[in-house]
């Protein structure tokens, strides 16, 4: 069983000056720019906005309560003014800014899963986690959305054997990321696959080997989008990305058919 890396509850006792303010990276896993900007009103409120827009709602424990959470305390605590907004925050928005795939991020992802399907000691068969993590090798450079999102939280589901979406892990990581990247114009300022699932089978409380019927719920939940979680999808999509969670956890269901 992998240890689950949890993020500490912030502790604002500590906290002296606008550096000591609660930001991105206290709250949810990620690294870079980002994680260093402060949680701000304005920065909670925009991410109000885009939930509401992409889920129809605001998610109860999701990342703009977290956010909205946190900039109270950091208005509370004089570590920020009421109308404060991170550079992050000032970053032009858009809906959507699609990636281009290829067939190669499927062959990329057919071989690292091989790799990982020959790995010593992995006789069990090949893990969502460590399907997940090939992800990162093969499109680590695309920009989360929110299928992918649906997807890892999926497959962090099944991986670990929760009836429910868990409040912290992959998936939370994965919609939060992904509804931040929705209010950004620029790709190269949008959190990437590689940054939510380079770590996966250390990220996860457990793993097991991935099956067709794994597969088969990870694929719906990729094309179902938001809706496979219960809330309001504008559309679904037609297929899934190439090199994408879906691929993979597909493909390492059929190396582990292969050697049974």
């Amino acid at each position: 069983m992998a240890a689950q890396q949890h993020r500490h509850p912030w502790r604002r006792e500590e906290a002296t000056g606008a550096g000591g303010a609660i930001k991105y990276g206290d709250v949810f896993e990620m690294s870079g720019e980002m994680a260093d900007q402060p949680i701000s009103p304005r920065d909670a409120a925009a991410m109000q906005s885009a939930e509401n827009s992409a889920f129809g709602k605001t998610i109860k424990g999701g990342p703009a309560s977290i956010m909205l959470q946190a900039a109270a305390k950091n208005v509370e605590a004089g570590l920020l003014p009421p109308h404060h907004a991170s550079t992050f925050q000032n970053a032009p928005k858009v809906e959507s800014n699609p990636w281009h795939e290829s067939q190669a991020s499927h062959e990329r992802m057919e071989s690292a899963i091989s790799v990982e399907g020959m790995r010593e000691g992995t006789t069990a068969g090949v893990t969502i986690g460590e399907a997940l993590e090939a992800v990162a090798e093969s499109i680590g450079d695309k920009p989360v959305d929110l299928s992918d999102a649906a997807a890892i939280q999926i497959a962090e589901m099944i991986a670990t054997g929760s009836k429910t979406s868990l409040g912290a892990g992959l998936g939370a990581e994965a919609q939060a990321a992904a509804t931040a990247n929705a209010q950004l114009m620029y790709d190269e300022d949008k959190t990437k696959i590689s940054e939510i699932l380079q770590e996966a089978t250390n990220m996860l409380t457990d793993d097991k080997a991935a099956t067709k019927r794994d597969a088969e719920r990870v694929r719906a939940a990729e094309l179902e989008g938001p809706g496979v979680m219960g809330l309001e999808a504008s559309s679904h999509r037609q297929s899934t990305t190439p090199g994408g969670v879906a691929e993979a956890i597909e493909a390492a269901a059929r190396i582990n058919e292969a050697d049974k």
